[in-house]
Order: C-alpha cells, then sequence, then structure tokens
C-alpha cells in the first residue's frame, strides 16, 4: 500500500524512467544508432530526474527500489553498449586513417612550382 501521494508520483517518475532506459537499449542495440534518438531520451530522462529532485527526499518502498534496481542494471548494460559502439568507430577512424596514408604513398601531390598561365582568347 502506498504511504502518500509522494511515493505514487514517485512511482510513476521511475516507471517512466524505466521505459527511457529500455528504449534507449533498443535503440544502443541498433546496427546503426540513432544519435538524435539516443540524445532525445536522455534529455527526457534529465526531464524526469528533476522533478524526481523536486519532490524532495527519495521514498524508500519495495517498489521504488525495485525500480531504481532495474534502472540500475539497464543502465549498466547500456554503458556496455555504448561504449562498444564508441570502439568500434575508434577502430573505424584509425582504418580510415591508415587508408589515407596509404593512399597518399601511391599517390604522391601534384605541386606546381612556377605559375602558369594560358591565355585561351586567341
Amino acid at each position: 500500500m502506498l504511504r502518500n501521494k509522494g511515493e505514487s508520483e514517485q512511482i510513476k517518475l521511475y516507471e517512466e524512467m524505466l521505459a527511457i532506459a529500455q528504449k534507449q537499449e533498443k535503440v544502443l542495440q541498433e546496427e546503426d544508432v540513432d544519435e538524435e534518438r539516443l540524445t532525445a531520451l536522455i534529455d527526457k530522462r534529465q526531464e524526469i530526474i528533476k522533478k524526481l529532485e523536486a519532490l524532495g527526499e527519495i521514498i524508500r518502498s519495495d517498489k521504488i527500489l525495485q525500480l531504481m534496481t532495474q534502472i540500475k542494471d539497464l543502465d549498466q548494460n547500456n554503458e556496455v553498449m555504448l561504449r562498444q559502439g564508441m570502439d568500434e568507430i575508434r577502430k573505424k577512424m584509425v582504418e580510415v586513417q591508415q587508408n589515407k596514408k596509404a593512399n597518399r604513398a601511391y599517390e604522391p601531390e601534384m605541386r606546381a612550382h612556377d605559375g602558369v598561365f594560358v591565355d585561351f582568347s586567341g
């Protein structure tokens, strides 16, 4: 049974935060992560955190603690996926840089030593 209205408000906000964490997980599992969508979810979550802070003290009911644990577990998994994605991007960037170096080695830059003027007028 809920102790008061504050507890029910906190439960509602934590349930929203859990739903957002689940959406973040789905976005991070996509092959091409939609950065805009991920940022929007993070922004929504930040709004919820502000609302929770405005309510004051966190009520430590079993339901709230359960929700907090679920959110924490999802956050940890999401962080791992995010870090793996960032590592993959870094590896691709290194590969691109190496390919650029290789291309430059086989295709020297064309440099003009003296200026040349060509008059096509006549």
